[in-house]
């Protein structure tokens, strides 16, 4: 493998974990978020960042990577490979877990809570399961159609209306734990910030920017969770000074 490749560039630094971004994927998002809310001075001492655009997913030496071929991935310092959003948002918040405020609950019904919500959006929006030609995501439903992104990654309508009512049926679920949280505080678990939130935001707000320009989900009915969104916002902005992990 030639030493220009991501693979040797990555390995070349044991010192720091080597994360893998793209500016458009909500998944690798959450890591993003992660990252700047733990410290408001940022990570860099411990991780760095790769931002990689869509061919990059398709080199071989992204591939040795993440053998599925998308983002996000990460290199611990011992070399070995990790790769899905969940898994690596996990292993850096029990890694990191003193080094800024804590992401996760203290009790292990908060913790199941947690972990349900996250479950939830991974099986169920922002995954096809398969990585299979011609198969998306759920979330997909809301922007890739046959006229701009083709055959192998569009839908016809048929199929984006399907997926779209499965986004309605997933969001309408999440307004319902957030209503039950809601008395004890601000986030998707109530009074403390955690993975769930930093999961469900990169997603919730764009559906809720398509929504305003087609009207396909209905705001006045999913009211809270579009509310929280805008929590996550003022939270990394004006408590981190970060507005780039937002946009």
């Amino acid at each position: 493998m030639p030493c220009s490749s991501l693979l040797c560039r990555s390995k070349s630094n044991h010192a720091k974990l080597t994360f893998f971004d793209m500016a458009h994927s909500n998944n690798a998002a959450r890591i993003r978020l992660w990252i700047d809310i733990k410290r408001p001075e940022g990570m860099g001492q411990f991780i760095e960042s790769q931002m990689l655009s869509y061919t990059d997913l398709k080199t071989p030496s992204f591939e040795a990577i993440n053998p599925m071929m998308k983002v996000p991935a990460l290199i611990r310092t011992d070399g070995t490979t990790v790769f899905e959003s969940n898994v690596i948002l996990g292993y850096l918040e029990d890694k990191f877990e003193d080094y800024g405020p804590r992401l996760t609950p203290l009790t292990p019904e908060g913790r199941q809570s947690m972990e349900l919500l996250c479950r939830v959006h991974d099986l169920y929006l922002a995954s096809a399961n398969t990585t299979a030609a011609g198969f998306s995501h759920s979330q997909g439903g809301m922007y890739l159609s046959h006229r701009w992104h083709g055959a192998a990654r569009g839908m016809d309508l048929p199929t984006r209306a399907a997926k779209l009512g499965e986004i309605w049926r997933q969001l309408s679920w999440l307004e319902g734990e957030a209503a039950a949280a809601a008395p004890a505080g601000p986030h998707l678990l109530g009074a403390q910030l955690t993975l769930a939130d930093l999961t469900w935001f990169p997603t919730c707000a764009p559906a809720r920017a398509i929504s305003l320009i087609n009207g396909f989900i209905s705001l006045a009915q999913l009211s809270l969770i579009f509310h929280i969104s805008f929590t996550m916002v003022h939270y990394v902005r004006h408590h981190f000074n970060h507005p780039e992990a937002v946009g």
